[in-house]
């Protein structure tokens, strides 16, 4: 039987999972909607990325606690998403799916930060999620850097 902290680590990574399947289908929403074509790639690689982020996350969390149950795990986090389809609608820009692709990168790496925070991490976890925390980090810079470059 699991533990309150267990069972709240768990909630957490179920969150963050979440947050990553909004992430690969928001680049590849963005990738949609780009009009250039480094941009169009740039998204199409980062979706693919998250939706490896999610695989090897996952795999550590089921041979350390078992199956996640997505019902009861993920009920909260499905209130969320990483970037909101609708503001699409809007305006289809690079430099407007730039600023909402900085947004959702910023949500996720708060929640990834929080997760560290954990004192009963198992190690291989703990990597997984710290190697997630600087691929998203490093790709929050190069997007800010591809903003700038628009802007000018």
């Amino acid at each position: 039987m699991m533990n309150i902290e267990d069972n709240k680590l768990i909630q957490q990574i179920g969150e963050i999972l979440e947050k990553n399947k909004d992430a690969e289908k928001g680049y590849n929403t963005a990738a949609e909607n780009a009009d250039d074509p480094e941009l169009k790639e740039l998204f199409l690689k980062r979706s693919n990325e998250r939706k490896d982020f999610n695989i090897r996350l996952k795999r550590e969390v089921d041979s350390n606690y078992g199956e996640l149950s997505k019902e009861g795990t993920y009920k909260e986090a499905l209130r969320r998403t990483w970037m909101d389809a609708k503001s699409f609608v809007a305006g289809k820009d690079d430099l407007f799916l730039l600023e909402n692709v900085i947004r959702g990168e910023t949500a996720s790496l708060e929640e990834y930060e929080e997760l560290m925070k954990a004192k009963h991490l198992p190690i291989m976890l703990s990597q997984i999620i710290q190697n997630h925390l600087i691929k998203i980090r490093t790709d929050i810079i190069q997007i800010k850097s591809m903003k700038q470059k628009l802007e000018k």
